[in-house]
């Protein structure tokens, strides 16, 4: 067995631990209620990956890996728009335009450029159907980067525990997110640069070894994070004065 090739089998058993322990923090703190997309899209992660690894015979796992991809996707929508109702339910909005204003300036240079990236005829030494997924999967990380760059604008500094664990998910999920277009940002050069052969799949793992990290720091901060109040669904920071 050659180095990559343990480090793959590694990175598989890894990940799925990483995905397990995340959602068994969620479980035995009670916060998977606060957070319960979230929840639900990381417990899907952890059974949809269990599924292709123990019960899919070989012949079978490229097929059920695009299901339970595409199926994935729907309910990382739906996370994510539970974090965005938070952070933007739960801001200030004076500091947040001033916010607003300064990520349109990052948004008015990253989406040329993101454009271009799925524009690109990239990935074309692969066959039909990889191409074809691997260029869904360049436009579901565009839009993670372009979705967590919003909902980071309105950040704020806050005390509330449900807030402050929601906002720890974001950022957890953004660098995720940054680190898998910045994958595929990697594996169009090799149109130019001429990468070796293994370097797809080099890119590939480093990219799920970071995965398995955030998990760990998310597992950590459901941990540490002190036990949540009941709360109003969504409550503002705020309420104006009578």
């Amino acid at each position: 067995m050659t180095a990559l090739s343990f480090a793959t089998r590694a990175l598989v058993y890894a990940g799925l631990a990483a995905e397990g322990i995340c959602v068994l923090s969620f479980v035995i703190t009670g916060k998977a209620k606060h957070l319960p997309l979230v929840f639900s899209f990381l417990a899907y992660l952890f059974i949809s990956d269990a599924t292709l690894l123990f019960l899919v015979p070989q012949s079978q796992s490229w097929p059920a890996l695009v299901i339970t991809t595409y199926i994935g996707y729907f309910l990382e929508i739906a996370a994510i728009w539970e974090l965005a109702s938070i952070a933007a339910l739960n801001s200030r909005w004076g500091a947040t335009a001033k916010r607003l204003r300064v990520g349109s300036l990052w948004l008015a240079f990253l989406v040329p450029g993101t454009l271009l990236l799925a524009h690109t005829n990239g990935y074309e030494n692969f066959g039909l159907e990889e191409g074809h997924f691997l260029r869904v999967d360049v436009y579901a990380s565009i839009f993670r980067v372009l979705a967590f760059i919003t909902i980071l604008c309105f950040r704020r500094r806050g005390d509330r525990a449900h807030y402050a664990l929601a906002i720890r998910a974001t950022l957890v999920f953004a660098a995720y997110a940054i680190c898998s277009l910045m994958m595929h940002v990697f594996n169009q050069l090799d149109r130019w640069l001429s990468f070796p052969v293994d370097a797809f799949e080099i890119s590939e793992c480093v990219c799920g070894y970071v995965w398995i990290v955030l998990l760990s720091v998310l597992t950590w901060q459901i941990f540490r994070q002190p036990a949540l109040r009941p709360l109003r669904q969504f409550e503002p920071a705020s309420k104006p004065p009578n």
